[in-house]
């Protein structure tokens, strides 16, 4: 009975959430609304099968089992390819020859790898470092941006019409703020794309644009996700198992928090990094 009262309580929080979403941002696209119960259930996206032949299916399944509650995982490949329909639409739309795509830190890096060549043929590819600026309480505080001088040659070059942010997950909009903020082009048209999107509804970065981030003519997310109580974790896998010291911290506060069988997921994050070359 419990278990049932819960699954209607979503129903109505999912059927509520669509219509404010529909409203509210007209702008934003996406075709499916996931409602995360967030004390039980972690999102991730595996980045890491596509870069290999040798299967680690079976590590990755040890490592949901390690976690309290459920991990749910999303392919990397096979959201790029949901974004990627989503993507030649508006392409064709726009002048390609006038248009740059913008990948931003390290996480868009697999999107744009999994993105086919067909599409992006004909329009210039700009790979921007970024870091985002921690406040001592662990919050963000903003993105700093490399590369900028560059960038800015590139738009004046191409005389540019849009710019499309292509990212792998949009959680605040603080990347997309920051880089249009960065080249304040006139008449430039600015869009933004990622596989997965934390709603609107629940963002602390409040906006009242239509796409749901200030500036952006739309947004194009084949997955808009929502918590029940809180905003749900969500993580890369090449994260999760990297070796840098983001990756460290990240494991760390991970395993601390929703980690059950520490012992088993420390194995299974060793045993997929023999099988992958990060």
């Amino acid at each position: 009975m419990k278990e049932n009262d819960s699954q209607r309580k979503i129903k109505i929080i999912e059927q509520d959430a669509q219509s404010r979403l529909y409203r509210d941002f007209p702008t934003l696209y996406w075709n499916e609304f996931l409602v995360v119960d967030s004390p039980r259930v972690r999102i991730s996206i595996d980045d890491i099968s596509y870069r290999t032949s040798c299967p680690i299916g079976d590590d990755i399944a040890t490592l949901q089992l390690a976690c309290k509650g459920w991990l749910k995982i999303y392919d990397a490949r096979e959201l790029t390819n949901r974004l990627a329909e989503k993507l030649a639409t508006l392409l064709h739309t726009v002048n390609k020859k006038k248009t740059i795509l913008i990948f931003p830190g390290n996480g868009a890096l697999a999107v744009k790898n999994l993105l086919s060549k067909e599409l992006l043929d004909g329009m210039i590819l700009v790979e921007i470092p970024t870091q985002r600026k921690i406040n001592q309480d662990g919050t963000v505080n903003g993105v700093e941006l490399a590369g900028k001088t560059a960038v800015r040659e590139r738009i004046s070059q191409q005389k540019s019409e849009t710019i499309i942010i292509v990212d792998d997950v949009i959680v605040t909009g603080s990347t997309l703020i920051a880089i249009r903020n960065a080249f304040p082009t006139r008449n430039l048209g600015w869009f933004g794309a990622s596989p997965m999107m934390l709603s609107p509804l629940q963002r602390k970065i409040k906006s009242k644009n239509e796409s749901g981030v200030e500036g952006y003519r739309s947004i194009i997310s084949p997955i808009v996700y929502q918590g029940l109580a809180g905003i749900p974790p969500l993580n890369s896998l090449s994260t999760l198992i990297g070796n840098s010291e983001k990756s460290q911290t990240v494991r760390r506060k991970y395993m601390q928090d929703y980690v059950e069988d520490e012992k088993r997921f420390q194995e299974a994050v060793g045993s997929i990094r023999a099988k992958i070359n990060l």
